[in-house]
Parts: C-alpha cells; sequence; structure tokens
C-alpha cells in the first residue's frame, strides 16, 4: 500500500486487476482506487486471482478494518473482504475453495 497517495477507510471498495506490464511478476494483482494505483494483492494469491481474471471474472476489495505493519519486509496490509464476480458460478465457488 502507498500511504502517502492513499489512507484506507474502513467500507471503501478497491478494484483489483491484473498487471500485465509488472516486470517482477507476471501475475501481478493491482489494487486501484478510483484507478489509482495504492498496493498489490498477496503474491502468494496473484496466480490464482488473475487465472480467474483471465476467465472473465472481475473482483472486488471492500476495507475491512485498519492497515496492519508488520514490518517483515512486505509493506502494510489492509485487511479486506473480496467478492467475486464472474458469468460462470462454478468458477466463482471454485476461486472461493482455493483461497480458504
Amino acid at each position: 500500500m502507498f500511504q502517502h497517495i492513499w489512507k484506507p477507510v474502513i467500507g471503501e471498495e478497491l478494484d483489483l486487476e491484473h498487471e500485465e506490464d509488472n516486470p517482477e511478476d507476471k501475475n501481478a494483482i493491482a489494487v486501484k482506487k478510483s484507478g489509482l494505483l495504492v498496493g498489490h494483492a498477496p503474491r502468494e494469491h496473484a496466480k490464482v486471482l488473475r487465472f480467474y481474471m483471465q476467465r472473465g471474472g472481475s473482483i472486488l476489495a471492500k476495507v475491512t478494518g485498519k492497515p496492519i505493519n508488520r514490518a517483515l519486509g512486505h509493506g502494510v496490509e489492509v485487511p479486506c473482504e473480496l467478492s467475486f464476480h464472474s458469468p460462470r458460478n462454478s468458477d466463482t465457488k471454485a476461486l472461493a475453495k482455493l483461497l480458504c
């Protein structure tokens, strides 16, 4: 999360997008607020999220808590609840099982 650009507010919604041109991670998922990059989804979930998006699904994140700085070199974590939208209901159920 980029603290100088955005301060999370509980209840606000963020867009997730596959960041195809990311030179460090081909699976990177950008987190955006009003089109502005404010962070990235955790790397350990990025491949599954990218796959879901490539199959036509979209994902929104809703901020559910205050930012947490674990000082582990991974930046600040912002607790969020993800909502998955897909024309294929089976994709959404399968993704929920993979991420839980």
